[in-house]
């Protein structure tokens, strides 16, 4: 793309993700180097920003039926999470890489081969060049389906996570403005919030 003349001959571009897709979106977005043209708007439309905190088993359930293959539906979250952060599967099953269980954000951090470092919630030398290149945007715009039943939880679109279990096993939603994401501007997200292009 990069080389592509339809892109040289302009200056600024909008990029558009949907679900996964605004992931790789925003990957492009935040380490794309070499890119002749200024990223204007982007826009991401029910895409996991915060990754997947489990696997959405009723709707596995219904999708994949009975037998063995419906098994994976089955899978308790600790087993879930040796299997998720595995490095066969982390290189090998695209949704693994943004697999986030908050419960087990130590892993997580440590083993995932991609939205930790697409987050910077690892130490990296990108940290101040990802933040620059999404905060350089003239606005970034999220859409959430509210009542979306694949991305767990939906608040992830918007850059919400769900806290850890209390004593009742029960989670409850941290706004993006509560996380450490958003309080520590790992990628921008503050910065673009203080100057109005965060929609």
């Amino acid at each position: 793309m990069i080389n592509n003349d339809h892109y040289k001959n302009h200056t600024e571009i909008n990029v558009i993700g949907i679900s996964q897709g605004g992931l790789v979106a925003r990957s492009f977005v935040e380490q794309c180097t070499g890119f002749p043209n200024k990223i204007r708007n982007f826009l991401t439309i029910g895409s996991p920003h915060m990754g997947i905190a489990d696997i959405p088993r009723q709707r596995c359930e219904h999708d994949m039926g009975s037998g063995a293959s419906s098994l994976i539906c089955k899978v308790p979250q600790s087993m879930l999470d040796n299997l998720a952060f595995s490095d066969k599967i982390q290189n090998s099953v695209a949704a693994a890489g943004y697999y986030r269980n908050t419960e087990n954000l130590a892993i997580y951090k440590e083993k995932s081969s991609f939205l930790s470092k697409l987050n910077n919630e690892k130490v990296t030398d990108q940290l101040s060049s990802q933040k620059e290149r999404l905060s350089a945007v003239n606005g970034f715009m999220m859409v959430m389906f509210e009542k979306d039943d694949v991305v767990l939880p939906p608040a992830s679109e918007l850059f919400g996570e769900w806290s850890k279990k209390d004593d009742a096993g029960n989670r409850v939603i941290i706004k993006m403005e509560d996380t450490d994401l958003y309080k520590n501007d790992y990628i921008g997200l503050k910065t673009l919030d203080e100057k109005k292009k965060l929609f």
